[in-house]
């Protein structure tokens, strides 16, 4: 294996860096003190100016010192560093082209293991499959090499009998809904809860409306036996003739000797398929504001 040996620098090669920190520490402690605890007033701001320009100007000519000697220290570090990270690079781009050849090699494999499985599942699936597609059964773990074929075997079985109990207990219990609780549990990713929850809100459905025409049904008998009791009650007269002008009237009498109306009537019988067309016979009498009324039984004589 390749061993890397950086070699510390030889003793004189790299000296530490030597300047009269001593003396310039000692000399910069001693100006500051001049300045702790002054006070300003306006007639010596100016001073107080002139005093903070020249605390800049000393502590600028200390930085420049330590940015000096930094960048000559440091010269040495910058070229070992880019050569390490060219020597990376090379090895970098050969990992690369390996890497691919991987990828290539792991995605051949899983293309072949999403085959295998896909084959058990159309030899198992049988009729299931609109209710069960493979893509919907399809769990990305099984492409890991922990997921064995017979743990994925075992799964695949397991979800088959799981789907064939459910559309087992919704055809048996959503009798002429099945067909769209079937629709809503597949909606529902297999949610069976969710499936019979949708029968239940038909059924209501339905109870409402057949209430809803249970009330009109009963309320519109309600009417026709008022009406029919009213036109028992009450037997319409005939209708009135218009009346007309004194000289019209003088003219007719004078024309033509006056008729008397007489009520007359008809005996005949209605044979039907019906009720309602029955009904709508009663309604058409009531309407012509015309009596009627049952047969009398006539007994027939001896003889």
């Amino acid at each position: 294996m390749l061993k890397i040996i950086v070699s510390a620098p030889r003793e004189g090669e790299i000296q530490p860096v030597v300047w009269n920190y001593d003396e310039v520490r000692t000399g910069v402690a001693e100006k500051l003190e001049q300045y702790k605890g002054r006070a300003y007033t306006p007639d010596t701001i100016r001073g107080a100016r002139a005093d903070r320009a020249a605390l800049n100007k000393l502590r600028d000519a200390v930085a420049e010192a330590r940015r000096s000697k930094k960048e000559e220290y440091l010269k040495p570090f910058h070229q070992f560093e880019a050569q390490c990270k060219e020597i990376e690079g090379m090895i970098a781009d050969t990992g690369a082209a390996i890497d691919s050849q991987i990828k290539a090699f792991e995605a051949e494999e899983a293309a072949k293991k999403r085959e295998s499985i896909q084959l058990y599942y159309d030899g198992v699936i049988g009729g299931l499959r609109q209710y069960l597609p493979f893509d919907s059964l399809w769990n990305g773990r099984w492409q890991n090499k922990s997921y064995s074929m017979k743990m994925i075997q075992e799964e695949i079985d397991r979800n088959i009998e799981i789907v064939t109990a459910d559309l087992n207990t919704i055809r048996r219990d959503c009798g002429i809904d099945a067909e769209a609780c079937i629709a809503e549990y597949l909606a529902t990713q297999h949610n069976l809860n969710r499936a019979l929850d949708k029968h239940r809100q038909l059924e209501d459905i339905r109870s409402r409306e057949q209430q809803a025409r249970l009330a009109a049904l009963k309320a519109k008998l309600q009417a026709q036996d008022a009406a029919k009791a009213k036109a028992e009650e009450f037997p319409a007269r005939q209708p009135a003739a218009p009346q007309e002008a004194p000289q019209a009237a003088a003219a007719a009498d004078q024309a033509a000797p006056v008729e008397t109306l007489a009520l007359k009537h008809i005996d005949f019988r209605v044979w039907y398929y019906d009720k309602a067309d029955l009904q709508a016979l009663r309604e058409f009498l009531v309407a012509r504001g015309l009596r009627y009324g049952r047969v009398p039984t006539v007994t027939q004589p001896n003889i």
